[in-house]
């Protein structure tokens, strides 16, 4: 998500089995969410990249959230508490974000699911297309949406990222 403002975002970033995350926000909110890269600098850098905005290091604001990830990244069940910053998106893509955060762990839907239950049946194709511009995946979990004929459909961070997460919540491929 850019942020055509430029506004300052803060953020930090954390060590997690996967390698090194990132996650920014402002206003109490999370905007962005980086998943683990190989390096401390290429996580921030690609966070960066990503918001379009100036970021400045948190001093812990985020450390539920970072916790919440490294366990979900570890295996265990974990459930995401944290308030997301969707400024910038349609009324639509906002309500198919909001319902992608009810898709419990270990659990998938299709693209006709999402749309139906965020108001528009018959909007599958929107829908996904709004999951692409997921600022915070993982714990918006737009993995755990599959394509009507069982095919895993896309994933803003590829396809291999998605099928490791859905093998991680014990989903049958």
């Amino acid at each position: 998500m850019v942020d055509k403002d430029n506004r300052t975002y803060n953020y930090t970033v954390f060590e997690t089995v996967a390698g090194w995350a990132a996650i920014a926000g402002r206003d109490g909110k999370v905007s962005a969410l980086e998943l683990p890269q190989a390096t401390r600098e290429e996580a921030v850098a690609r966070l960066g990249a990503g918001i379009g905005g100036q970021l400045v290091e948190s001093n812990g604001e985020y450390e539920t959230l970072a916790r919440q990830l490294r366990d979900y990244l570890a295996g265990l069940k974990t459930e995401f508490t944290f308030e997301p910053d969707l400024a910038g998106l349609t009324d639509f893509q906002q309500a198919v974000l909001r319902t992608a955060m009810t898709v419990p762990y270990g659990v998938v839907v299709t693209y006709s699911w999402i749309a139906s239950h965020a108001g528009r049946p018959g909007a599958s194709r929107a829908a996904g297309q709004a999951l692409g511009r997921n600022p915070v995946p993982i714990a918006i979990p737009c993995h755990r949406v599959m394509a009507s004929g069982g095919g895993l459909g896309g994933f803003s961070s590829g396809l291999r990222w998605k099928e490791r997460l859905l093998k991680m919540e014990g989903v049958k491929l």
